[in-house]
């Protein structure tokens, strides 16, 4: 009798454990609490899982979304149009039967532009005049006083129109949430309260 109730208990967990974000909060919250590298940056992929990527492209964290969640990422799209395709492309997405292999090691077609189509990545870098140097980590120390006075007079979801390529573009210079990549392209910070 024990061991059967062992085995329940322990069947419990495993479904709570891959069941993952499904079971509540927004997007937002769970793409803020993913494990993060200053220098990767955060992926919302075809297949509905959102992904933390380190500097050298390995998956430290994933996610499934809900479908809300999804809708919830979709929201904050900068135009209608993409807004639509965003909602087209996960309209059919049921993250609960994407397996653990597929989470740690997503197959090329899910993979964010930077890692399946570099040449794109870094023409919409430049296009965005995305500046990654060593020259942000010595701008940082000095903006630094300039963002805490700034902080209290920005803009609700000012961060989401802020181009970048890693998390600590947007954390360190302007006190917002992870970059992430929701399509193909360039990454924006995220605000922490979307609206």
């Amino acid at each position: 009798m024990k061991l059967l109730a062992l085995t329940t208990l322990l069947g419990i967990a495993a479904g709570a454990a891959i069941s993952g974000s499904q079971d509540g909060g927004s997007a937002v919250d769970v793409l803020v609490n993913l494990k993060s590298d200053p220098h990767g940056f955060k992926h919302v992929a075809k297949d509905g899982v959102a992904r933390s990527y380190d500097r050298n492209g390995e998956v430290i964290d994933a996610e499934r979304l809900s479908r809300e969640q999804l809708l919830q990422v979709a929201a904050t799209a900068h135009s209608e149009d993409e807004k639509t395709n965003l909602r087209h492309l996960w309209a059919n997405v049921d993250t609960s039967s994407i397996d653990e292999a597929q989470l740690w090691a997503p197959p090329k077609h899910l993979l964010p532009s930077r890692f399946s189509d570099p040449n794109h990545f870094a023409k919409g870098i430049k296009d965005a005049d995305v500046n990654i140097d060593s020259q942000v980590f010595a701008r940082a120390k000095a903006q630094q006083e300039a963002k805490n006075q700034l902080q209290r007079r920005i803009p609700p979801n000012f961060c989401k129109y802020i181009k970048c390529a890693a998390n600590f573009e947007c954390q360190v210079l302007f006190t917002c949430g992870p970059c992430v990549e929701i399509s193909a392209g360039v990454g924006h910070c995220m605000t922490f309260s979307e609206n």
